[in-house]
């Protein structure tokens, strides 16, 4: 999947490579596309085409807009400026573990969902991979309630979703790049990353599953 997106000769770039990974099994989740998707937590925007190519109509939302693409709107995900059932399907990819008050912005997407639209949530696990985000969660910067990031055990994430309102919740984990690889010469560090992508589905099912770094979960507005 990711290398149709990057090719092992492209994952130099660890940042696109991750965000690569994580946009495209959502999407994958979200199935072909039927009306209209929203992204939350767009950022430029790069995630709009990718919907648009697989037949969504996208629109996103950001809390900081970043250039003039029409297809975003400025916004937070606590409370997105849209109608009701305006959209079919939606993507949170690693805005849950960033905000104070993740609940809201589940109950958020499902509010824009029509009937039956489904959202495709990714967030960091609590995987020992990720230990440098669990010792540093509590980062003050002037405001007592602000940190850096929040982690999820998929059975939270899951109940997180239920009750917001969503049905036939399901997870998957993924990602199980070592905190160590942007320090790899970059040849290594390719190779690396075509291997993980090529094993990453069979790690989910075995018993280095715990190790993944993300959760990704799929509910149905119903």
């Amino acid at each position: 999947m990711v290398n149709e997106m990057l090719g092992p000769g492209s994952s130099e770039n660890l940042h696109s490579y991750l965000h690569a990974r994580d946009s495209g099994l959502a999407h994958e989740l979200l199935g072909p596309g039927d009306g209209r998707a929203l992204d939350v937590g767009s950022g430029e925007g790069e995630d709009l085409s990718l919907l648009e190519r697989r037949g969504w109509s996208a629109v996103g939302v950001d809390a900081r807009r970043r250039g003039r693409d029409a297809r975003s709107v400025l916004g937070v995900a606590e409370r997105l400026p849209f109608r009701s059932g305006s959209f079919s399907a939606a993507t949170c990819i690693l805005v849950l573990p960033h905000v104070s008050s993740p609940e809201v912005v589940v109950r958020e997407v499902r509010r824009v969902l029509r009937p039956g639209g489904r959202a495709v949530f990714v967030v960091f696990s609590c995987s020992p991979l990720n230990l440098r985000i669990a010792v540093t969660r509590y980062r003050f910067s002037g405001d007592p309630e602000r940190f850096s990031a929040r982690l999820y055990r998929a059975r939270g994430l899951c109940r997180l979703l239920r009750l917001g309102g969503f049905r036939d919740v399901r997870y998957w984990r993924s990602d199980y790049l070592p905190w160590m690889t942007g320090l790899m010469p970059a040849a290594l560090r390719s190779r690396l990353l075509y291997a993980l992508d090529r094993s990453d589905r069979r790690l989910s099912d075995g018993p280095l599953r715990l190790f993944a770094r993300k959760v990704v979960a799929v509910g149905v507005n119903g």
